[in-house]
């Protein structure tokens, strides 16, 4: 995964078990992050990987998608974890809404998920039979999108929580 920051001063990086920032400038690393645990959690190394990352639009926080069954936010001021989000399976897509105030997470769970940031309470749930691989907000904060592996695609109104619209593509 990769992610450009707003102002494309910082590029966010996941490969393996870690996701890290650089400055575009120098190629200096500025953060580093991992899903790993301190010790050893018996899962085969390839659960612990990070797959997509994604900067909030002010640049100050990163979402890393894990194979572990968590997306979390990364504060890249004090470079301390957030909040870490749960699901039942991986993590394959996030995206932070234009304010940063809420992440969306796609997982092999059969469900995206709608996150209010900080608490990590959870908004909205949508289900795709076999899996959610994508999401997106519209640049206005009305309406979500969210992907299925089986081509089902919804549109869901953020206001009211209903789907707008529904497509098998």
């Amino acid at each position: 995964g990769l992610a450009l920051s707003a102002d494309s001063s910082r590029l966010a990086t996941a490969s393996g078990d870690r996701a890290g920032v650089f400055d575009v400038a120098n190629g200096r690393q500025l953060f580093e992050a991992t899903h790993l645990n301190r010790r050893e959690d018996g899962q085969p190394e390839h659960f612990k990987w990070i797959d997509q990352v994604a900067f909030s639009a002010d640049g100050e926080s990163l979402a890393t998608a894990g194979r572990d069954g968590t997306a979390r936010v990364w504060d890249l001021v004090n470079g301390q974890e957030v909040v870490r989000l749960p699901h039942q399976a991986p993590v394959q897509s996030l995206a932070f809404s234009p304010d940063g105030a809420q992440l969306l997470t796609a997982s092999s769970d059969g469900t995206a998920r709608l996150w209010d940031l900080p608490s990590g309470r959870e908004r909205l749930r949508a289900v795709h039979p076999g899996g959610s691989e994508n999401v997106a907000f519209s640049p206005r904060d009305r309406l979500v999108a969210s992907g299925g592996s089986d081509g089902s695609i919804g549109l869901w109104r953020l206001t009211s929580g209903d789907q707008a619209l529904s497509i098998m593509h």
